[in-house]
C-alpha cells in the first residue's frame, strides 16, 4: 500500500482525522470516535502502520493485561485534505468554468510534458498508480474520490485529456471507463 492508499477508506480516513485531532489515542477511543467494531479499527490500523502513516507506543494499562497500544500519525504526514489539490478543486468547481476549456488545458499540459518517460510514468508523477496491460492502461489507486469527492469523475476526465495530450501524435485513447469507487480507470487504445 502507497501513502494515497492509506487514506484511501472512508474509515481509514476517519481513523486518520481523529488521530490528526486527537494527537494520539487507542483502539477503543477510535471504535468509539469511528462507530467501527474494535476489530475492523485494528485491522486499519494494521494496514496504515504497514504504510508508514501510523506510529504505535505502549501505554498504561486501565488493568490487568497487556499495555494498551497508543497510535499517532507520522511525524511529515498530512492528510489530503491539507493539501493544495482539495482546494485547486473546490475552487475550480466553485468557479464553474467551461469543461471545454478544462478539457483543453489538460490536454496542452500532457502534451508539454517530458515525453522521455512513459504514460504509466507521466500518470505515477500526477499521483494515480498506473500499469500497462494489452492495449489499456490500468489506473488504481487514483485521487479523483479525496481530491474532488462531490464530482471524482470531474478529476478523472482531467487525468484523460492529460493522458490525451501526452500522447498527441502516437496511440489514441479509444474510451475509458471509470469507477470511483473502487478509485480504478481503464484507458483503452
Amino acid at each position: 500500500m502507497n501513502s494515497a492508499d492509506a487514506f484511501a477508506d472512508p474509515l481509514r480516513l476517519s481513523i486518520l482525522k481523529r488521530l490528526g485531532e486527537a494527537g494520539t489515542a487507542d483502539v477503543d477511543e477510535l471504535a468509539r470516535a469511528t462507530g467501527a467494531h474494535a476489530n475492523t479499527v485494528r485491522h486499519h490500523l494494521r494496514a496504515l502502520k504497514r504504510a508508514g502513516v501510523v506510529l504505535t507506543s505502549k501505554g498504561g494499562s486501565p488493568g490487568p493485561g497487556r499495555p494498551r497500544l497508543h497510535y499517532r500519525v507520522a511525524p511529515g504526514w498530512s492528510l489530503p485534505g491539507d493539501g493544495l489539490a482539495p482546494l485547486l478543486a473546490a475552487l475550480l468547481q466553485g468557479c464553474r468554468p467551461d469543461p471545454a476549456d478544462l478539457r483543453r488545458m489538460a490536454r496542452e499540459w500532457g502534451a508539454s510534458a517530458d515525453r522521455r518517460r512513459s504514460l504509466a510514468s507521466f500518470l505515477e508523477h500526477l499521483g494515480f498508480l498506473a500499469r500497462e496491460e494489452r492495449k489499456a492502461l490500468k489506473v488504481s489507486a487514483c485521487p479523483c474520490p479525496l481530491v474532488s469527492p462531490s464530482n471524482p469523475a470531474w478529476v478523472c476526465g482531467l487525468m484523460v485529456a492529460a493522458a490525451e495530450g501526452f500522447l498527441e501524435g502516437g496511440p489514441r485513447i479509444r474510451s475509458s471507463t471509470h469507477d470511483p469507487l473502487r478509485r480504478e480507470c481503464t484507458l483503452a487504445f
